[in-house]
């Protein structure tokens, strides 16, 4: 516009806002029949010049490794990071108080890498995080794209400032597209008794008018599930609706078949078969190092997949059941790793490496060729088969192992799941991620594995048709269901929801509420003689008025180690 070149996730009118020096007005009053001619002009842009292209497969990730210098660095890495990743800005600021912007930000990063010894709340600034709040409230800014530009710089340079929630409301409301986006609204505010603004004076409940478009699918339970994925997430991966998914020969629909499908697309991703992670690592997922080239591609396109999956799960508010690595986390929110990092990644390649390191004579005693442990087909130098390590080249041997295992053999894979990713949630994209911690992505994209008790779980229910929160069959229940271990309880959970994680926040957030009912036994026999059936659409649990608690027990766990993989009439 006017030779310049716009930012393509602005909105037309966020620019004709900003153009015509009307940004002390609300967006609402700005008549653009009244301004003076703008010209526009269209043109395919280049890929060179797409900012969105720097996920692409070549690019160099933001990997850094120490210089083995005996000392802790993380601090002084963390204030050069601070010094030299500052993002350039438009947002005018005092510069005294962006020194201690500065300041909170060296606080916030080097507090994270020693566990947190400071509560991160004692950082969270409540008056702006108040401002957040109304601005958000303001219906015809956030859909007109036309917010206040330092709120999103803000959110992503200095996120530590706002909680969990006003972040998380914030990436719902400008991340998972328009209808998404007015529901959040509605339910986020309207239901808190905080009217929605359209900027003129007038308040609304929008829940009225949104409407948001299902898309059912019906599949087949075989061994082809995972190509048929591939197959649904190519054909709709530009629609806007939600999608829902059935199975063939099974009456069940709705929400607890759509669970289901997600989690077993993440159990078929997370088989070491595909040999796509690193299976040194333990009960989470990290990206194996891959160097060979016809590997290496089909690695790319399922990586790609993962990425779809994840945006997918998040724009239909679906939980997946894939532990990813913290470190996997960090690296796609474009953040840096370290040596150190090895660590939890690898421990046992970690103390080998460092023992190298710190005692580079005994190099020799590992009689080891220059070739990536458990990987004969990665050379770290060439003709590696033939070269011995020695004192000589050891620190050759281990910076390019741990080059490789942080950086060139993953690198593709990283920028794969971005790319996919993107594809599904374009504006403002995986980017989003850096408002958010790792633990948060985790909980967001995994759930949450929670530790009950009985107060929680009078709280998170409710009782109908028969129960009250003080029926004695209802009192074994919480008893019972304290007592699972975690895989009864993973169980558990699938038998309630299709899925075997919890939403975010655990069981007080199901939606709809777990509801616990008297199941009605007809036919003839005692209550003792029924199982428990669920309705998985509106987490109803149909409980037997059971004789004692043993009894409840033992055929609550017979429910739900037969009752998988099927949806039927209860």
């Amino acid at each position: 516009m006017d030779s310049k070149v716009m930012n393509p996730n602005q909105s037309i009118l966020n620019v004709i806002y900003k153009h015509t020096n009307h940004q002390f007005k609300h967006p609402s009053q700005v008549r653009t029949m009244d301004t003076s001619t703008i010209t526009f002009q269209y043109q395919s842009s280049s890929s060179s010049s797409q900012e969105s292209s720097t996920f692409s497969e070549n690019s160099k990730l933001p990997i850094q490794l120490d210089e083995f210098n005996g000392h802790d660095s993380n601090v002084i890495d963390t204030c050069n990071q601070l010094l030299t990743n500052h993002s350039t800005t438009n947002i005018s600021t005092n510069h005294h108080v962006h020194d201690c912007l500065q300041l909170l930000s060296l606080i916030y990063k080097s507090n994270q890498k020693l566990n947190f010894i400071i509560d991160p709340l004692e950082l969270i600034n409540t008056k702006l995080q108040s401002k957040v709040n109304r601005q958000l409230q303001d219906v015809y800014s956030l859909f007109s794209k036309t917010l206040p530009d330092w709120i999103d710089h803000y959110m992503s340079n200095y996120s530590f400032l706002f909680s969990y929630q006003i972040r998380k409301l914030y990436f719902d409301l400008t991340t998972l597209g328009l209808s998404r986006s007015l529901a959040k609204s509605s339910s986020s505010f309207v239901h808190n008794n905080n009217p929605l603004s359209f900027g003129n004076g007038s308040n609304h409940d929008l829940k009225h008018v949104i409407k948001i478009d299902k898309i059912k699918i019906k599949l087949a339970r075989d061994d082809h599930l995972l190509q048929s994925a591939f197959m649904i997430f190519e054909k709709h991966q530009d629609t806007k609706s939600v999608i829902e998914f059935e199975y063939l020969n099974e009456i069940g629909t709705g929400l607890g078949p759509t669970a289901e499908f997600y989690s077993l697309i993440s159990t078929e991703l997370t088989n070491p078969n595909l040999q796509i992670w690193n299976e040194n690592v333990k009960n989470e997922l990290f990206p194996k190092a891959i160097m060979d080239p016809v590997l290496l591609s089909r690695a790319i396109k399922i990586f790609e997949f993962i990425g779809k999956f994840v945006a997918r799960a998040l724009m239909d508010n679906r939980i997946i059941d894939m532990p990813f690595h913290n470190c996997f986390l960090r690296l796609l929110q474009g953040q840096s790793l370290c040596f150190s990092d090895l660590m939890s990644i690898d421990s046992n390649y970690y103390n080998i490496l460092n023992q190298i390191r710190t005692n580079p004579s005994c190099a020799p005693t590992f009689m080891c060729n220059m070739v990536l442990p458990g990987d004969d087909g990665i050379e770290l130098v060439p003709n590696g088969h033939q070269v011995d390590l020695m004192e000589s080249n050891s620190m050759i041997y281990v910076n390019r192992i741990a080059q490789i295992m942080l950086n060139d053999g993953i690198k593709n894979q990283v920028a794969a799941f971005q790319r996919g990713y993107d594809s599904i949630l374009p504006s403002p994209g995986i980017s989003s991620w850096k408002m958010f911690s790792t633990i948060e992505l985790d909980d967001m994209v995994s759930g949450c594995d929670e530790i009950w008790n009985v107060d929680n779980l009078v709280n998170a229910t409710k009782c109908d048709h028969g129960f009250s929160h003080n029926s004695k069959t209802v009192r074994w229940l919480f008893k019972v269901m304290c007592e699972l271990d975690k895989q009864e309880k993973r169980l558990f959970v699938k038998f309630l929801t299709g899925s075997p994680k919890l939403p975010s926040g655990g069981i007080k957030n199901l939606n709809p509420k777990l509801t616990i009912v008297l199941k009605i036994t007809e036919g003839g026999g005692t209550s003792d003689q029924y199982l428990p059936s669920v309705m998985t659409c509106t987490n109803y649990l149909k409980l037997p008025d059971y004789s004692n608690e043993f009894v409840l027990k033992e055929q609550l766990l017979k429910a739900i180690r037969m009752g998988q993989n099927a949806f039927l009439l209860s």
